[in-house]
């Protein structure tokens, strides 16, 4: 009778284990997804990225020759100086760009 319970046990720690595993594997199209490329001219959109980070000087002095500002927190986007607005958020606030300026390697228009 202990015999049977202790299986009966095990086997469903075996059907939890194997059904955990199964739920959280990637399926195809997650897969799909995660390899498909950004549209974005952005250098960063190996990491989902539509911009540029603010630790990138190099996007942020090509942003300012090309007359622009750079505009966003952690994300940032080459913008015409007076199209980049605070906006709210269910978080809080951020800072989004209304109208960009294309600057090679760093941003494109939306």
């Amino acid at each position: 009778m202990n015999r049977k319970i202790t299986l009966l046990i095990l086997l469903a720690c075996v059907v939890c284990v194997a059904t955990f595993m199964f739920s959280f594997a990637p399926s195809d199209a997650e897969l799909k997804l995660k390899k498909s490329h950004s549209f974005s001219a952005s250098k960063n959109h190996e990491w989902g990225f539509d911009g540029y980070t603010s630790y990138d000087k190099e996007c942020q002095k090509k942003c300012k020759d090309a007359k622009g500002m750079s505009c966003g927190k952690a994300q940032q986007n080459c913008c015409k100086n007076d199209q980049c607005v605070e906006e709210d958020n269910w978080y809080g606030t951020s800072l989004v760009c209304k109208a960009r300026v294309p600057v090679e390697g760093c941003t494109k228009p939306k």
